[in-house]
């Protein structure tokens, strides 16, 4: 699994576009990464190690908006706005 440092504002752009790119999720900042599924065979869409690893990268995400003074909701809604724009 990719790696990611979480310092800046745009990392979690970057993170966020990862997410919905590469992995396909249209996902909520507060789910955990342990409850998202393959929605065609019901199996996890991480393993336990991966979902804990990314669940650490979302708390690194609050923790620069909250320091940055940005809502880290509208960063995610913004992006996910923009994917299914593109997607028609």
């Amino acid at each position: 699994m990719e790696k990611f440092r979480i310092e800046t504002v745009e990392d979690v752009k970057a993170f966020f576009e990862i997410l919905h790119t590469k992995y396909e999720l249209a996902f909520h900042p507060d789910d955990s990464f342990e409850d998202y599924v393959n929605i065609e065979n019901g199996a996890p869409t991480f393993t336990n190690d991966e979902a804990i690893y990314l669940n650490e990268v979302m708390n690194q995400c609050f923790e620069v908006c909250e320091k940055n003074d940005v809502e880290i909701y509208d960063i995610g809604m913004q992006l996910l706005q923009a994917h299914l724009i593109s997607r028609g």
